[in-house]
């Protein structure tokens, strides 16, 4: 009985965080779209981010993360 709620309990924490969430264009970090402050908008889309410095790094160079959605080809984290 106890894993079926676990079960339950971790699929609506997943579903959560998929509809809620966005990826960090810089680290490829998940963030929660409703509840961060840290945002910019590039080419009529608006990105979120984990902190301020990820978010400068973005402005200074918006062209490299947003074209792709996402983090330049060869950036790991």
């Amino acid at each position: 009985m106890l894993n079926i709620l676990f079960t339950l309990v971790a699929a609506t924490f997943i579903w959560l965080t998929v509809r809620r969430g966005a990826t960090d264009p810089v680290c490829g970090m998940r963030v929660d779209r409703h509840a961060i402050e840290h945002a910019a908008s590039a080419h009529g889309r608006r990105y979120f981010f984990c902190s301020a410095a990820c978010r400068q790094t973005f402005e200074a160079d918006p062209e490299r993360y947003a074209a792709d959605g996402g983090r330049p080809a060869g950036a790991t984290s």
